[in-house]
């Protein structure tokens, strides 16, 4: 039943998918519905269709029905427990991996249905660790924070296929040896894995497990920390990166074009319409129209590659009194090319086609609206082409339910009661089965007509009539 309402949920979009919708209806998961914390911070969809979270409390698998949460070393006698997860993953053979603030990496095994541990045994207790990404060899980078007297960040590798780890840092010797207090991974949608440092970046060479290094410099004054950002698929070889030096402290957007070794540096100038939006940038996303968005602490910049400038979209004036409202941290597109985006307040959706923003937030009055405004660490589209938001707990959006609201608010009164099913018919009409009858929707004439008062579970369409089940 659920794969058939998740399709039709889809149909349904078809009322507006042209526009923003006006109004989002969500659907909530979380410590009621048997969420070990509320706290989500990453989410991923496996090969099976199943919805997993990571939480700071364990990991939690989801059938669209139950809950399933699993706390590695709860479950496993010999382990610490362990909390604060922070990635969920999935390798090139679909296995799925999460990682551990505290414990590092887990992979999940089905035959077992238990998570399996790996950890480097060389790196004391005290540290934070965080996923970034795979490399094309398949082996898993991380960035590891190491407390202390001496604070340091460390890079981390870790084959699979071996089961060996291999450490990066001041503290390393040779070619693993970096003299820098900070690091900044980046793995492009190729593999490539960037390394960005106080003096310079470099690029990882897995064949001779070496670096190679761009914009560094032994004179200190010299020295700029520089960190990637982004690469985008239609343009492998250019790089955005975040540049600040070290002798004037100033910092501004670099691209790279690493054939030529040509470079564009990019500032908000208020005298410039057509500068950088703002010199804070979250967030790098390229569209299916190869256009490059930019995620900014005012709004959202979009790149004009043919006259190197930008185009800038800020959000009208509101109530909301929060200084980082507008600041955008994340964004996705859909199917029909909008991009939804979270921002500092609530959840965001462009129309890039019209320039207009729509804002969804939390309303106290309405149990179906957004479950918070603030910390949305995740947005992502299943499968089936449904939105999920990880925040305080997980809101999926109810589609069927978003689009019968938005008919209201037009002012059509719909009198069906718990929907069953939704259909359209080749002559473009809709059809509700329902609990208290069957309804036929004109989506021209924005009429609606009951045709059977009693309950009616299911439709299909035959070669040459409707059917009803």
């Amino acid at each position: 039943m659920k794969k058939y309402l998740l399709l039709l949920a889809l149909i349904v979009a078809l009322l507006y998918s042209n526009a923003q919708p006006a109004h989002l209806s969500f659907d909530h998961l979380n410590i009621k519905e048997g969420l070990p914390d509320n706290n989500i911070t990453d989410m991923v969809q496996d090969n099976q269709g199943y919805i997993w979270l990571a939480t700071v409390k364990g990991i939690v698998r989801y059938d669209g029905y139950r809950v399933k949460a699993y706390k590695p070393g709860i479950e496993d006698k010999t382990n610490v427990p362990v909390y604060l997860f922070v990635n969920t993953f999935l390798d090139k053979n679909h296995d799925l991996w999460a990682n551990s603030y505290t414990s590092g990496l887990y992979k999940y095994d089905p035959s077992t249905d238990h998570f399996i541990q790996y950890k480097n045994k060389s790196l004391h207790n005290k540290k934070i660790q965080f996923f970034i990404g795979r490399d094309s060899t398949g082996k898993i980078w991380s960035l590891v924070f190491m407390s202390g007297i001496k604070p340091v960040f460390t890079l981390q590798q870790f084959d699979p296929a071996t089961g060996v780890f291999r450490l990066y840092g001041r503290d390393q010797k040779g070619a693993h040896y970096f003299d820098t207090k900070n690091f900044g991974l980046y793995v492009d949608h190729q593999g490539k894995v960037w390394i960005g440092t106080d003096n310079g970046f470099y690029f990882y060479n897995p064949s001779s497990d070496s670096f190679t290094g761009h914009f560094t410099s032994d004179d200190t004054l010299k020295q700029k920390s520089m960190f990637v950002n982004f690469e985008a698929k239609s343009a492998p070889g250019k790089l955005w990166l975040s540049v600040k030096g070290k002798k004037d402290k100033s910092s501004h957007l670099m691209l790279m074009d690493l054939q030529s070794g040509k470079t564009e540096e990019f500032k908000h100038d208020e005298a410039d319409k057509n500068s950088l939006g703002n010199d804070t940038v979250n967030t790098t996303f390229e569209d299916k129209k190869h256009r490059i968005w930019l995620g900014t602490n005012a709004g959202l910049s979009l790149y004009d590659d043919k006259a190197n400038r930008f185009i800038n979209y800020y959000l009208p004036a509101d109530t909301i009194k929060y200084r980082w409202k507008n600041a955008i941290n994340h964004i996705i597109e859909d199917k029909d090319g909008k991009l939804w985006m979270a921002s500092g307040y609530g959840l965001l959706c462009f129309n890039p086609e019209t320039g207009v923003f729509k804002r969804y937030i939390h309303d106290k009055a309405d149990p179906a609206s957004l479950s918070s405004n603030w910390n949305i660490n995740k947005l992502f589209f299943d499968r089936e082409g449904t939105l999920w938001i990880g925040s305080v707990g997980v809101d999926r959006v109810n589609t069927i339910k978003s689009a019968f609201v938005s008919l209201k608010e037009k002012g059509l009164k719909l009198p069906w009661i718990d929907v069953f099913w939704v259909l359209q018919a080749p002559d473009g009409q809709y059809w509700v089965a329902a609990e208290n009858g069957l309804y036929r929707y004109d989506k021209v004439r924005q009429t609606v007509k009951q045709i059977a008062k009693q309950a009616v579970f299911q439709l299909y369409i035959a070669k040459k009539r409707y059917g009803l089940l």
